[in-house]
Protein backbone atom coordinates (compact mmCIF):
# COMPACT_ATOMS: atom_id res chain seq x y z
CA UNK A 1 0.00 0.00 0.00
CA UNK A 2 0.87 3.41 -0.80
CA UNK A 3 0.22 6.39 1.55
CA UNK A 4 0.73 10.46 0.58
CA UNK A 5 0.78 12.37 2.91
CA UNK A 6 2.22 16.20 4.33
CA UNK A 7 4.96 16.59 7.48
CA UNK A 8 6.13 19.92 8.64
CA UNK A 9 9.49 20.46 10.23
CA UNK A 10 9.85 24.07 12.43
CA UNK A 11 12.60 25.88 11.47
CA UNK A 12 13.92 29.59 12.65
CA UNK A 13 15.67 30.89 9.97
CA UNK A 14 14.92 32.33 6.45
CA UNK A 15 17.03 30.80 4.31
CA UNK A 16 16.32 26.73 4.39
CA UNK A 17 14.78 25.89 0.81
CA UNK A 18 11.05 25.98 1.13
CA UNK A 19 10.90 27.44 4.79
CA UNK A 20 8.05 30.08 5.00
CA UNK A 21 5.18 30.85 7.65
CA UNK A 22 2.76 28.37 7.04
CA UNK A 23 1.00 25.82 9.44
CA UNK A 24 3.17 23.28 11.08
CA UNK A 25 1.73 19.78 12.74
CA UNK A 26 4.38 19.82 15.03
CA UNK A 27 3.54 22.87 16.99
CA UNK A 28 -0.42 23.40 16.16
CA UNK A 29 -0.18 26.52 14.54
CA UNK A 30 1.21 28.39 11.65
CA UNK A 31 4.87 28.89 12.35
CA UNK A 32 8.11 29.57 10.63
CA UNK A 33 8.64 26.41 9.09
CA UNK A 34 9.30 23.81 6.15
CA UNK A 35 6.39 21.38 4.85
CA UNK A 36 7.18 18.20 2.87
CA UNK A 37 4.89 15.73 0.24
CA UNK A 38 6.03 12.40 1.22
CA UNK A 39 4.91 8.71 0.06
CA UNK A 40 5.44 5.33 2.15
CA UNK A 41 5.32 1.89 1.31
CA UNK A 42 3.94 -0.63 3.62
CA UNK A 43 3.60 -4.44 3.24
CA UNK A 44 3.52 -7.25 5.78
CA UNK A 45 6.97 -7.42 5.68
CA UNK A 46 7.39 -3.44 6.66
CA UNK A 47 7.13 0.09 5.76
CA UNK A 48 9.89 2.72 4.12
CA UNK A 49 9.35 5.97 2.82
CA UNK A 50 10.26 6.60 -0.84
CA UNK A 51 11.48 8.75 -3.68
CA UNK A 52 8.89 9.08 -6.26
CA UNK A 53 10.35 11.12 -9.83
CA UNK A 54 8.85 14.03 -10.16
CA UNK A 55 6.28 14.13 -7.34
CA UNK A 56 6.84 17.00 -5.63
CA UNK A 57 7.74 19.29 -8.75
CA UNK A 58 5.54 21.74 -8.01
CA UNK A 59 3.61 24.12 -10.74
CA UNK A 60 2.08 27.76 -9.82
CA UNK A 61 -1.42 28.31 -11.68
CA UNK A 62 -3.88 30.91 -11.69
CA UNK A 63 -7.29 29.97 -10.03
CA UNK A 64 -9.17 32.47 -10.45
CA UNK A 65 -9.25 36.29 -10.68
CA UNK A 66 -9.95 37.69 -7.03
CA UNK A 67 -10.91 41.44 -6.29
CA UNK A 68 -7.10 42.25 -5.30
CA UNK A 69 -5.88 40.42 -8.03
CA UNK A 70 -5.04 37.16 -9.29
CA UNK A 71 -5.49 34.00 -6.87
CA UNK A 72 -2.80 31.58 -7.58
CA UNK A 73 -1.46 28.08 -6.65
CA UNK A 74 0.53 25.40 -6.86
CA UNK A 75 -0.43 22.14 -8.15
CA UNK A 76 1.93 18.85 -8.69
CA UNK A 77 -0.15 15.25 -10.33
CA UNK A 78 1.08 11.64 -10.18
CA UNK A 79 -0.57 8.89 -12.35
CA UNK A 80 -1.68 6.52 -9.97
CA UNK A 81 -4.07 2.92 -10.10
CA UNK A 82 -7.40 2.44 -8.04
CA UNK A 83 -7.36 -1.06 -8.37
CA UNK A 84 -4.25 -3.47 -7.55
CA UNK A 85 -4.78 -4.54 -11.25
CA UNK A 86 -3.26 -1.47 -12.26
CA UNK A 87 -5.09 -1.66 -15.74
CA UNK A 88 -5.71 1.45 -18.09
CA UNK A 89 -9.48 1.90 -16.71
CA UNK A 90 -8.23 1.87 -13.31
CA UNK A 91 -5.55 4.88 -14.00
CA UNK A 92 -6.34 7.95 -12.50
CA UNK A 93 -4.74 11.63 -11.97
CA UNK A 94 -3.91 12.03 -8.50
CA UNK A 95 -3.66 15.96 -8.20
CA UNK A 96 -2.03 17.83 -5.49
CA UNK A 97 -3.03 21.71 -4.52
CA UNK A 98 -0.81 23.62 -2.03
CA UNK A 99 -2.84 26.57 -0.91
CA UNK A 100 -1.21 29.71 0.17
CA UNK A 101 -1.52 28.81 3.80
CA UNK A 102 0.11 25.66 3.57
CA UNK A 103 -2.94 23.39 3.31
CA UNK A 104 -2.91 20.55 0.71
CA UNK A 105 -6.07 19.23 -1.27
CA UNK A 106 -6.09 16.13 -2.93
CA UNK A 107 -8.78 14.89 -5.67
CA UNK A 108 -8.19 11.96 -8.12
CA UNK A 109 -9.81 12.43 -11.90
CA UNK A 110 -10.12 9.99 -14.33
CA UNK A 111 -9.18 12.47 -17.09
CA UNK A 112 -6.96 10.58 -20.00
CA UNK A 113 -3.38 10.76 -19.49
CA UNK A 114 -2.65 13.04 -22.04
CA UNK A 115 -4.56 15.73 -20.93
CA UNK A 116 -2.70 19.24 -20.41
CA UNK A 117 -1.70 20.10 -16.63
CA UNK A 118 -3.48 23.69 -17.53
CA UNK A 119 -6.91 21.85 -18.45
CA UNK A 120 -7.04 19.69 -15.33
CA UNK A 121 -6.12 22.68 -13.13
CA UNK A 122 -8.91 24.40 -14.40
CA UNK A 123 -11.98 21.71 -14.27
CA UNK A 124 -10.30 21.30 -10.43
CA UNK A 125 -11.94 24.70 -9.39
CA UNK A 126 -15.25 24.38 -12.13
CA UNK A 127 -16.80 23.09 -8.77
CA UNK A 128 -17.18 26.25 -6.95
CA UNK A 129 -19.89 27.02 -8.61
CA UNK A 130 -22.15 24.64 -6.10
CA UNK A 131 -20.25 26.06 -2.97
CA UNK A 132 -21.21 29.78 -4.20
CA UNK A 133 -25.02 28.44 -4.72
CA UNK A 134 -24.74 27.13 -1.49
CA UNK A 135 -23.34 29.57 0.36
CA UNK A 136 -25.87 31.82 -1.13
CA UNK A 137 -29.03 30.09 -1.16
CA UNK A 138 -28.47 29.78 2.87
CA UNK A 139 -27.38 32.98 3.72
CA UNK A 140 -30.25 35.49 2.00
CA UNK A 141 -33.00 32.87 0.30
CA UNK A 142 -33.24 30.49 3.59
CA UNK A 143 -32.16 27.40 1.84
CA UNK A 144 -32.10 25.94 5.66
CA UNK A 145 -34.95 27.64 7.40
CA UNK A 146 -37.74 25.16 7.51
CA UNK A 147 -39.93 23.09 9.51
CA UNK A 148 -41.51 20.82 7.37
CA UNK A 149 -42.42 16.74 8.21
CA UNK A 150 -43.08 15.31 4.55
CA UNK A 151 -41.44 15.09 1.11
CA UNK A 152 -44.34 17.21 -0.73
CA UNK A 153 -43.87 20.21 1.68
CA UNK A 154 -40.44 20.55 1.01
CA UNK A 155 -39.47 23.90 -0.43
CA UNK A 156 -36.72 23.76 -2.09
CA UNK A 157 -38.25 24.52 -5.79
CA UNK A 158 -39.07 27.48 -4.38
CA UNK A 159 -35.60 28.75 -3.64
CA UNK A 160 -34.45 27.25 -6.71
CA UNK A 161 -37.08 30.03 -8.26
CA UNK A 162 -36.18 32.68 -6.31
CA UNK A 163 -31.83 32.15 -7.25
CA UNK A 164 -33.21 32.15 -10.52
CA UNK A 165 -35.35 35.45 -10.62
CA UNK A 166 -32.41 37.12 -8.65
CA UNK A 167 -29.98 35.64 -11.53
CA UNK A 168 -31.84 37.11 -14.17
CA UNK A 169 -32.02 40.63 -12.07
CA UNK A 170 -28.26 40.99 -11.67
CA UNK A 171 -27.83 39.73 -15.70
CA UNK A 172 -30.33 42.89 -16.45
CA UNK A 173 -28.53 45.61 -13.86
CA UNK A 174 -25.11 45.01 -13.21
CA UNK A 175 -23.26 48.36 -14.45
CA UNK A 176 -19.77 46.86 -14.05
CA UNK A 177 -18.07 44.01 -15.91
CA UNK A 178 -16.94 41.14 -13.73
CA UNK A 179 -15.89 37.63 -14.06
CA UNK A 180 -19.38 36.20 -14.22
CA UNK A 181 -20.80 39.10 -16.26
CA UNK A 182 -22.12 38.19 -19.68
CA UNK A 183 -20.43 39.62 -22.80
CA UNK A 184 -21.55 40.87 -26.01
CA UNK A 185 -23.05 44.27 -26.42
CA UNK A 186 -25.26 46.23 -24.13
CA UNK A 187 -28.68 45.54 -23.90
CA UNK A 188 -31.74 47.88 -24.52
CA UNK A 189 -32.38 48.22 -20.36
CA UNK A 190 -36.19 48.19 -21.74
CA UNK A 191 -36.21 44.75 -22.47
CA UNK A 192 -37.90 42.37 -19.88
CA UNK A 193 -35.71 40.39 -17.63
CA UNK A 194 -37.00 36.96 -18.57
CA UNK A 195 -35.90 38.03 -22.26
CA UNK A 196 -32.70 38.62 -21.63
CA UNK A 197 -31.72 36.32 -18.96
CA UNK A 198 -33.18 34.11 -20.95
CA UNK A 199 -30.29 34.11 -23.98
CA UNK A 200 -27.70 33.83 -21.59
CA UNK A 201 -28.66 30.79 -18.82
CA UNK A 202 -27.02 27.59 -18.83
CA UNK A 203 -28.52 25.05 -21.52
CA UNK A 204 -31.70 23.38 -20.24
CA UNK A 205 -32.69 25.84 -17.51
CA UNK A 206 -35.81 27.51 -19.04
CA UNK A 207 -37.29 31.40 -17.74
CA UNK A 208 -40.84 31.95 -17.15
CA UNK A 209 -42.81 34.36 -18.72
CA UNK A 210 -44.56 36.91 -17.51
CA UNK A 211 -48.22 35.32 -17.51
CA UNK A 212 -46.52 31.75 -16.17
CA UNK A 213 -48.16 30.59 -13.83
CA UNK A 214 -45.87 28.71 -10.38
CA UNK A 215 -46.37 25.17 -9.95
CA UNK A 216 -48.56 24.33 -6.84
CA UNK A 217 -47.25 22.83 -4.16
CA UNK A 218 -49.01 21.00 -1.42
CA UNK A 219 -48.86 22.15 2.00
CA UNK A 220 -48.97 19.49 5.12
CA UNK A 221 -50.84 20.61 8.21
Amino acid sequence: MWSIDASEFAKKGQVSVGVAPQYCGALGKTANGQSGVFICYASPQGHALLEVKGLLHWQTHKVSEGQKGPIVAAFARLRVYVTAERTPPSARWLLLRNEPNGQIKYALSNAPEDLPMTELVRVSGARWPIERCFEEDKSELGLDHYEHRSWPAWHMRLVFLAQLFLLRLRLKYKKSPGVDSPTGPAVDRSESAGSEAGTRLPPGIRTLSSTAQLPSLPVSS
